[in-house]
């Protein structure tokens, strides 16, 4: 369960693009899971999909979603991000039913990253990201419930090559006649 927090967020930069520093401070008011130590590189490009089955006790209420890399220090470094309105989770807007459960679906920003050997994938989860998103003024508690199939994020992880790639190609200058 995680009690909402309309003031955090400012850890994760500002507009979605600025730099952003170590997010530990910005963690500690979310709903954090982390993998276990990473054996082997894993590269993602594209879109990363979310889906939570969440409850809440607010008509209205966000979900932001953060994927973080968790260095070997504890460093913990901002990936990407995406973000759903509750209210907007379906075709036309409709204000949330307290204490019912959704199943809510949304991606987080296109990304290229290298989670390296013996990092840490990391999801954060909140209810408020302030200035980026404007918080509700509804007081909430929200629950994720992990034991729904439901309940995963799916990264767009790039294949793992068989072989070594080919040589890169090399052109030769051609000399054009005047």
């Amino acid at each position: 369960t995680l009690e909402y927090r309309p003031w955090i967020g400012f850890e994760a930069g500002t507009w979605l693009g600025g730099l952003t520093g170590d997010q530990q401070p910005f963690d500690k008011d979310c709903l954090v899971y982390d993998s276990e130590p990473i054996k082997k590189a894993i590269e993602i490009i594209g879109i990363v999909n979310v889906s939570l089955h969440v409850s809440t006790t607010a008509r209205l209420t966000h979900w932001i979603v953060r994927l973080e890399d968790v260095d070997i220090n504890g460093q913990v470094l901002l990936v990407t991000t995406g973000a759903l309105n509750g209210a907007q989770r379906q075709n036309s807007p409709a204000y949330l039913q307290p204490n019912s459960r959704y199943t809510i679906t949304f991606p987080l920003r296109f990304t290229t990253w290298t989670f390296y050997s013996g990092h840490r994938i990391r999801i954060s989860v909140s209810n408020a990201m302030f200035p980026t998103y404007w918080p509700t003024p509804f007081p909430m508690n929200t629950s994720l419930f992990l034991n729904s199939s439901v309940t995963f994020v799916d990264l767009p992880v790039l294949p793992v090559l068989s072989s070594s790639p080919p040589p890169p190609q090399t052109f030769t200058q051609k000399q054009l006649s005047p």
